[in-house]
């Protein structure tokens, strides 16, 4: 029964994690193609701009407002790049700690449990964790 429950859950997450391979390499796909296009459209951008400043002020000095605010604005960036992260607020490492505190007494509590009933299957927790699994498979099926 255990070698049955055992198959079944891993041929389960095998189908799943091709799934969201197949997902992730679609997304990854459309990203790419989305780049392309944003970067496409500020080339033309930048031209248009350089064609209208151009005829306002003269094509050096439109060249060189333009270069002018991209430098500008990629400094801005790179600076916001490097700037140091601040410290996470003490409130959300209390719930961390908590957790993982709660998570070591459950711990504890179900190897008291296998000590005394001598064998992991005669825990209700993990009869009912495999009766839901394979109602899950069964229902999943389509």
């Amino acid at each position: 029964m255990l070698r049955l429950l055992s198959s079944i859950s891993f041929a389960y997450g095998a189908a799943n994690l091709r799934r969201r391979i197949r997902v992730m390499a679609r997304q990854a796909i459309l990203l790419a193609i989305g780049a392309v296009i944003l970067l496409y459209a500020l080339g033309f951008g930048l031209v248009t701009l350089h064609i209208w400043l151009s005829s306002l002020w003269g094509s050096l000095v439109s060249a060189g407002v333009i270069g002018a605010v991209l430098l500008v604005i990629g400094l801005i960036v790179i600076l916001l790049a490097l700037r140091p992260h601040r410290e996470q607020a003490r409130s959300v490492e209390q719930p961390l700690s908590e957790m993982s505190a709660t998570a070591h007494d459950t711990y504890d509590r179900m190897q008291r449990s296998l000590r005394q009933s001598g064998s992991p299957l005669a825990n209700p927790v993990v009869q009912a964790a495999g009766i839901a699994l394979i109602i899950g498979v069964l229902l999943g099926r389509r």
